[in-house]
């Protein structure tokens, strides 16, 4: 036996997971280009780190994202397969309450996966730079925490 859930709930669902994919899909695509358009075609908050971040920091993480390329696109085929995985589920017809959270649970595991490659490389980043640098670094990234609290 199955319960429906009510219809509003199944569009904010589907209308935040799009959202995040899209970010998430943006950031990682945005990050792996350079160039004088990069600020132009990167989510607001990702375009704020890179601009305060130090000349020879941002170079290194736009460097260690260059390679990360492959991962990173494997993990969004990966997101992509999910993500219609939880389309399908939303969309059947007995609804499946179950196979619908199994199918937002791998979701979230490949969000999770795609954020590690970023951090992978936000570790690197940091790791080749002297203190006052990585505690600038350290400063930015607790802003973006916390702006993304409000």
């Amino acid at each position: 036996m199955s319960v429906s859930a009510p219809r509003w709930m199944i569009v904010a669902l589907v209308a935040s997971v799009g959202l995040n994919l899209f970010l998430g899909g943006l950031m990682a695509g945005r990050l792996l280009k350079s160039g004088g358009e990069r600020e132009a075609r990167m989510p607001p908050p990702v375009a704020r780190l890179f601009d305060q971040l130090p000349e020879t920091a941002r170079e290194s993480m736009q460097g260690a994202m260059r390679q990360r390329q492959g991962e990173m696109r494997q993990r969004m085929q990966s997101m992509r397969a999910a993500r219609e995985s939880v389309g399908e589920k939303l969309a059947a017809e007995p609804y499946d309450r179950a196979a619908v959270e199994v199918a937002l649970a791998e979701l979230r595991q490949r969000q999770v996966d795609m954020r590690g490659v970023f951090h992978g490389a936000l570790a690197e980043t940091a790791a080749g730079l002297p203190l006052d640098q990585r505690r600038q670094l350290a400063r930015i990234a607790q802003g973006e925490q916390q702006g993304e609290r409000r």
